[in-house]
């Protein structure tokens, strides 16, 4: 169930009017590298690159996940 649950959010995320598919995967990025799960991480990032996200834009994605984390523990 979590599995199909993660599956239906991407989708929608990926298909939204607001939100490209380059910024999503960067959003994403952080969300995977808050949580520790290094497989979506790299996934979304190779998504992201293919989005023509930079190095440095997937570098913010990662930097902003350590602040992410630092809130989390405050």
């Amino acid at each position: 169930r979590q599995a199909k649950d993660i599956l239906l959010n991407l989708q929608s995320m990926f298909q939204s009017e607001h939100v490209t598919k380059k910024e999503a995967a960067l959003l994403a990025i952080s969300i995977a590298a808050n949580n520790h799960i290094l497989s979506l991480q790299k996934g979304f990032e190779k998504i992201a690159t293919e989005e023509s996200a930079t190095p440095e834009e997937i570098a913010e994605a990662i930097a902003a996940a350590s602040m992410l984390a630092a809130n989390n523990v405050l």
